[in-house]
């Protein structure tokens, strides 16, 4: 019972930081799949100190959601960071392709692109550091963003923690940054959200995030202040695993087969047990 309550805790106490988060950022950009919840609402992958955090992305795509208020549209362009582990600066990330939801236009992603928002990556290769043990901080603040508008939850401790309860065991990751840009300089507005195809497999244990600034903002300089920022919260991070499936599916299939099995028995085709 104990342990029940302090898993209920830690779940509310985490929703509680994802609210003050929001309200922190012009808004959060989640990470999702496609199989069973683009808006990023799957069951999530942690349990312990990391309960209630990560999301399970296939290895091959994944959707960037819009979870700002109304009244803020993240500007193209967004960025997405990889964080794969036990890579290096050699290591070469998949090429993706967008697919854009109704009424956002054609959108193009391409590995690495121009330094935009005070971050600083190669531009051909998308490499922009190793983050391990030592480094401090986040993922973010490897990409160059020191303000990384909350996103320190992305620290080596939950990244490190999570990938082990998959059976990796990441002394370090490489960061790679993905520019993804719309027709006509388009916004990705609330509830909006785009599919991102990957062309190969992402690693087992790749950790994706999201990062972006609210309309209106100059590409060439850091957002500012704090609150003009779109991040991504580690509740809402990618971890590319198996997909978790959502509880309610289990549910129906739990109550599927019950009901399947009292109707054989009824029919006399399966004998009770006496």
């Amino acid at each position: 019972m104990r342990n029940k309550r302090i898993l209920k805790i830690t779940v509310v106490l985490a929703a509680l930081w994802v609210m003050n988060l929001s309200s922190a950022l012009a808004g959060t950009l989640f990470i999702g799949n496609t199989t069973q919840c683009a808006q990023s609402t799957c069951t999530a992958l942690g349990t312990g100190s990391v309960a209630g955090e990560g999301i399970g992305i296939a290895a091959n795509t994944l959707t960037i959601y819009d979870q700002g208020s109304a009244s803020n549209d993240a500007q193209a362009p967004l960025l997405l960071l990889l964080a794969v582990p036990n890579a290096g600066s050699t290591y070469t990330p998949p090429s993706i392709s967008v697919v854009s939801t109704t009424g956002l236009g054609a959108w193009t992603g391409t590995l690495g692109g121009s330094d935009v928002y005070g971050g600083t990556w190669n531009s051909t290769t998308g490499f922009a550091g190793t983050f391990n043990s030592a480094s401090g901080g986040s993922v973010y603040n490897v990409a160059g963003f020191s303000k990384d508008g909350g996103g320190s939850s992305e620290n080596w401790t939950n990244l490190s923690t999570l990938d082990s309860q998959l059976g990796v065991n990441a002394s370090s990751f490489a960061v790679f940054v993905y520019t993804l840009n719309g027709s006509s300089n388009v916004s990705l507005a609330q509830t909006q959200y785009l599919t991102i195809d990957f062309s190969g497999d992402l690693t087992k244990g790749t950790f994706a995030m999201a990062y972006g600034c609210e309309s209106g903002n100059l590409t060439s300089s850091a957002c500012s202040p704090v609150g003009k920022i779109f991040a991504t919260p580690f509740t809402h991070v990618g971890d590319a695993s198996t997909v978790v499936p959502e509880p309610a599916t289990g549910m129906l299939t739990g109550l599927g087969l019950l009901f399947g099995a009292t109707a054989l028995a009824s029919l006399g085709l399966v004998t009770k047990p006496a």
